[in-house]
């Protein structure tokens, strides 16, 4: 049971099941504290790095959504052409090109899931 705890704590703290392989060894009580040898560290280091990157990518991803919201809102049409036409699209995917769909709901089911 300590190491499914230990797993779980590891887990929640943004290491890949292969990270947490390497570490175990090192790992002592249910938190767990971890023994600080160099390659953990640069292990440990490793992964605190490409979460800052993925941090990083996030925050430009919703600093760009943020921006097209502001254009739209400034643009303040009440309606748009392409939903008063009825017939929205579904945005492409990997099986094909954009397609309709049956309502605004829909598309904000694709969109915003």
């Amino acid at each position: 049971m300590l190491r499914v705890k230990q797993i779980r704590h590891l887990l929640g703290a943004g290491l890949s099941s292969e990270d947490i392989v390497y570490l175990l060894p090192c790992a002592e009580g249910e938190a767990p504290e971890l023994i600080g040898c160099p390659e953990l560290l640069a292990a440990m280091r490793s992964r605190l790095r490409r979460l800052d990157e993925q941090v990083e990518q996030l925050a430009r991803s919703r600093n760009a959504l943020a921006d097209y919201i502001d254009v739209a809102e400034r643009i303040g049409r009440q309606s748009c052409p392409l939903f008063e036409e009825g017939a929205a699209l579904e945005p492409a995917g990997p099986t094909g090109p954009a397609k309709p769909v049956e309502s605004v709901e829909s598309v904000e089911s694709v969109v915003f899931a």
